[in-house]
């Protein structure tokens, strides 16, 4: 949907006559940050450990046109674009289910800067000294609160896909057509094969007015044959076993 070709990542508000001589020394400091306040929260749900500092990205530039702030990409490229996608599909469809609560509150925070200086907020890219926006909002980024339900599942399916750059993936294709990405071990990317049909328990979040299954962290994954009812039912018992829900408004 989004096809980011530059290294330069661009971060744009406009209208109000705002610029930056036109805004606090202690607001500019603040969106000088923005980037990482809004990427670091979901590359480190799946990378705990990644490290977000000045060899990732570094500021590059304060544009005068309006206020633009615009980034540089030094290295993880990768890591960098499937975070800033998520959040470009969100702002996009206004739906916050896939992002963090420390994102949304940046968001947020977002809104009420656009409030303050009537002006509207833009996410994109540069391209030979151009920018090329992909996402924006105007004043307030106000989704409907999501209800989230947390806790342990099992579920059977096939393996469409392992990979992942943000973090070890496997993306499993469930019987009724709808396919879900599954955080796992990394050695779990050797252990197991794509076509391969598995089962996997682990730590599951339900999300949205219809509490739609959007994220599992596995604990346990095995092989079974479809074929062999006792192999496919081997693990059943477990779905509802030691269940332990919470649900919380983000």
């Amino acid at each position: 949907m989004f096809n980011i070709q530059s290294d330069i990542l661009e971060i744009k508000f406009s209208g109000g006559d705002i610029k930056p001589d036109a805004i606090a020394l202690s607001e500019l400091s603040a969106n000088i940050l923005l980037l990482e306040s809004l990427l670091k929260p979901l590359i480190q749900n799946s990378t705990p450990n990644f490290k977000f500092d000045s060899s990732i990205v570094g500021f590059n530039d304060l544009g005068n046109r309006s206020l633009s702030l615009r980034y540089i990409l030094k290295s993880s490229r990768n890591v960098l674009i499937e975070a800033f996608t998520v959040l470009l599909l969100s702002v996009q469809t206004n739906d916050t289910s896939t992002l963090p609560s420390k994102t949304i509150k940046t968001l947020e925070n977002i809104s009420r800067f656009n409030s303050k200086y009537s002006c509207k907020v833009e996410f994109g890219e540069t391209i030979n000294g151009e920018f090329k926006p992909h996402a924006n909002f105007t004043d307030q980024f106000s989704p409907e609160k999501t209800i989230t339900v947390k806790g342990d599942t099992t579920i059977y399916g096939w393996i469409q896909w392992l990979g992942g750059t943000i973090g070890p993936t496997i993306t499993l294709l469930l019987d009724n057509g709808e396919t879900i990405d599954v955080t796992v071990k990394e050695e779990d990317l050797f252990n197991f094969k794509p076509h391969s049909n598995v089962g996997i328990s682990g730590e599951a979040t339900w999300k949205g007015s219809d509490l739609k299954l959007s994220n599992l962290v596995a604990t346990e994954i095995w092989e079974f044959d479809k074929k062999n009812p006792e192999d496919g039912f081997k693990y059943l018992s477990k779905v509802f076993s030691d269940i332990n829900l919470s649900t919380e408004n983000i």
